[in-house]
């Protein structure tokens, strides 16, 4: 079937990841995409945009790149012809991690989420996305912390471990966050991929600092100093 939009079934098809499925299920896909022709440099969608939709990129190469938590540019991809991106929009309420600029003039597939898991597996879009919170948020939160690490020093990679810990064991104490779970030195240099010896002097600093305090085998953190860290400050 052709299509207003310039996309159709045969053209998906020459993709590889889409070569698997069938005309009918690209056809629904190509009703459901609108095509835009982007010039080199334009921004797709910005780091910390609601992220609603899906993007395909049809031609020409899109870059993702983010500001990380100490205000460095970090180029993470660059997308060729048949890749989709934008794919925090398959969880409720997400905020796109980073940035998609066009590396070059390109044309691009935008899709609602919805009416891709529609085409592709028949059930409806909502049931799908709730499921994948349920299913893959912890996943995602792994993902976001190994992304927004990207070219951070070893105090701050810290630091934002600290942190993201503290959102799942963290309970208010009157000193600070207190982490409700014991946590070796040995486990938090595995969680940034340092040596023990490394953390352990990093650790010895935020103490001096006042940054965290130790309460017998326990940690009690000062949640807005570990982020002045993490900031640069």
């Amino acid at each position: 079937m052709n299509h207003d939009n310039g996309i159709d079934a045969r053209a998906l098809s020459q993709f590889k990841d889409f070569s698997a499925f069938s005309s009918l299920q690209l056809d629904k896909i190509a009703v459901s995409m609108t095509v835009k022709k982007i010039k080199k440099g334009t921004r797709i969608f910005d780091q910390d945009e609601a992220a609603k939709m899906l993007y395909l990129v049809l031609s020409g190469t899109v870059k993702l790149s983010l500001v990380n938590d100490g205000g460095r540019d970090v180029l993470l991809s660059l997308l060729p012809p048949g890749e989709i991106f934008g794919l925090g929009s398959f969880l409720p309420a997400t905020q796109h991690p980073f940035r998609s600029d066009a590396f070059s003039d390109c044309t691009i597939g935008v899709i609602r989420p919805e009416a891709l898991i529609d085409a592709l597996l028949g059930i409806p879009g909502e049931l799908f996305i709730r499921f994948n919170e349920l299913t893959m948020s912890r996943v995602w939160t792994m993902f976001l912390r190994c992304t927004r690490g990207i070219g951070l020093n070893l105090r701050k990679r810290l630091a934002l471990a600290l942190l993201e810990i503290s959102e799942s064991f963290g309970k208010q104490h009157s000193r600070g966050t207190a982490l409700s779970i014991d946590l070796t030195h040995e486990d938090l240099a595995n969680a940034i991929g340092v040596s023990r010896q490394k953390v352990t002097n990093c650790l010895a600093e935020f103490e001096r600092r006042r940054i965290l305090i130790r309460n017998g085998r326990r940690l009690i953190i000062d949640s807005r100093r570990l982020r002045q860290v993490v900031q640069g400050a």
